[in-house]
């Protein structure tokens, strides 16, 4: 990159907008076109010289995205060409949160006015700092404010859709908690933060804040039983290595959700057997099959205890 250059030219697998990413992986009948892209350069002390030489498609951390204008104008056709669409137009995206970061010369986000009070919160909670415990840090502050909005938006825990959404993004961000030594629940005091930060800009966050402070504490005491009864099983586990239906019986016994079976035991250095996600997947569908028999079982009026040959 010479100095002083500011605008640089990338091919299609750069500069190019489609649900498959790069211009060859379009999908056939989408719209799609060429984009281009803002970044800000947070100068060269931010680079890691892993990436190689420095430029704004690098993933060395000088340069971060700020914004990008994607010109829709081609559909991929079935033969993987592209012809002009009817209706062509200009979509802009930009990133809020980025653009704060730049405007402080920040190359961290995290360290904006909306994320650091989070982040202060937490080091005051587990007494240690940031900059030793920044992955999982990011991950609490992040997960925790969108399980925040979910709940202003009236979601609550489930298994099921935005719901399930929602329980995943609390389990990790509680289980990365653990990590971080918080052993005692501490929604309760992480979650009105993010709420007086967001109160004056969105006044329904006010309005229903002690009624989101309950509904994620409760996810939380409800998850921190399970979680430690999980844990205590994956350690079980020293000394062997876990297949797919350890990893099965785990999460549907123990109610222990298979991703943090995986994390916990690298965390432990615990063998996982490479095929574990097909033993899962195929001891998952037998359980749907034995839940199906029962079903027409039930249906046709036999006790559900009864085996039938070809049922």
């Amino acid at each position: 990159m010479r100095a002083g250059e500011r605008i640089f030219y990338y091919d299609g697998n750069e500069n190019w907008w489609s649900r498959g990413g790069s211009l060859g992986g379009t999908p056939i009948g989408d719209p799609c076109g060429p984009d281009s892209e803002v970044f800000y350069d947070f100068g060269p002390e931010h680079h890691d010289p892993a990436y190689g030489e420095a430029h704004p498609a690098s993933d060395g951390g000088r340069f971060m995205e700020i914004g990008n204008q994607v010109f829709m104008q081609y559909r991929r056709l079935d033969d993987g060409t592209f012809a002009p669409l009817a209706r062509r137009n200009v979509d802009f995206g930009g990133g809020l949160e980025r653009i704060a970061a730049a405007a402080i010369h920040s190359a961290d986000v995290f360290r904006i006015s909306l994320l650091w009070p989070i982040v202060e919160k937490l080091e005051e909670l587990t007494g240690r700092r940031y900059e030793d415990e920044t992955h999982a840090m990011r991950i609490v502050v992040d997960h925790l404010r969108g399980a925040t909005f979910l709940a202003v938006d009236g979601v609550r825990p489930s298994n099921k859709e935005q719901g399930y959404v929602m329980r995943r993004l609390l389990r990790r961000a509680i289980r990365l908690a653990l990590s971080l030594g918080l052993n005692e629940n501490f929604l309760g005091q992480i979650v009105p933060v993010i709420a007086d930060l967001y109160a004056d800009d969105y006044p329904e966050v006010q309005q229903r804040r002690e009624e989101v402070i309950d509904v994620l504490v409760k996810e939380e005491r409800a998850f921190r039983r399970t979680i430690e009864a999980g844990l205590r099983a994956v350690s079980a586990f020293a000394g062997r290595t876990i297949t797919g239906r350890d990893v099965f019986t785990l999460s549907d016994t123990n109610g222990f959700p298979k991703e943090l079976t995986i994390e916990e035991a690298g965390r432990l250095a615990i063998d996982i057997d490479p095929d574990w996600e097909r033993d899962f997947d195929s001891a998952l569908q037998a359980q749907r099959d034995r839940s199906r028999s029962t079903t027409r079982l039930g249906a046709a009026g036999l006790p559900g205890g009864v085996e039938v040959a070809g049922a």
